[in-house]
């Protein structure tokens, strides 16, 4: 998928992210992208890749390899914050081994790519952590691709527990059109200890 014209950003740089590091490693598209993908009317303001806590650093640093071309010049940094992935440096490990996590700039918009280990959340059905959450990972159709995405149901507790009301009332909408599995928002909000 390399025709990326009429895409806004973040379409453009899931694309590139497709093209370039989607068979190289298990992945799931989450945040504001996976939301939009999945059909709420929201505009992303970045693409968020979650890898599978499993990867070896040795493969994750294989997979993203192919973002080289979208590498910052200079600005390495030890804060994960403001980290920015360099061609000498395309990952950050935390200090604690929880995060390895790269970010570049593609097509005007930010790309973060993160393998994250909390072994105490694992037994948690969370968006980002823990390994509970690839076992309801949906593959929905996108620009003639398949595009692996954490269910809108996990979405919403993240949004609810973020005080994202505005887009939490766009994710009720869409569930209402598509169809909510009832045991999955009740334990996704469950265990963000949510009413």
């Amino acid at each position: 998928m390399s025709d990326t014209v009429g895409m806004e950003p973040w379409e453009a740089a899931l694309a590139a992210f497709v093209d370039c590091v989607a068979t190289q490693l298990r992945w799931m598209l989450i945040g504001s992208a996976a939301t939009a993908v999945q059909g709420v009317v929201i505009v992303p303001g970045d693409v968020d890749i979650l890898v599978h806590p499993d990867t070896p650093d040795i493969a994750m640093y294989a997979g993203v390899d192919r973002l080289g071309a979208f590498a910052a010049g200079a600005g390495a940094t030890e804060e994960l914050a403001s980290f920015v992935s360099t061609p000498a440096r395309p990952l950050l490990a935390t200090a604690d081994g929880s995060w390895l996590f790269g970010r570049w700039a593609v097509s005007g918009c930010r790309v973060e790519v993160a393998r994250i280990r909390e072994p105490s959340r694992d037994d948690l059905l969370l968006e980002t952590v823990g390994r509970d959450v690839w076992g309801y990972c949906e593959w929905v159709p996108w620009r003639g691709l398949a595009v692996p995405v954490v269910p809108l149901e996990v979405q919403l507790a993240t949004m609810v527990s973020r005080g994202l009301d505005q887009r939490a009332g766009a994710t009720r909408t869409r569930l209402a059109e598509i169809g909510c599995r009832d045991d999955v928002l009740q334990r996704a909000f469950a265990d963000r200890s949510l009413p």
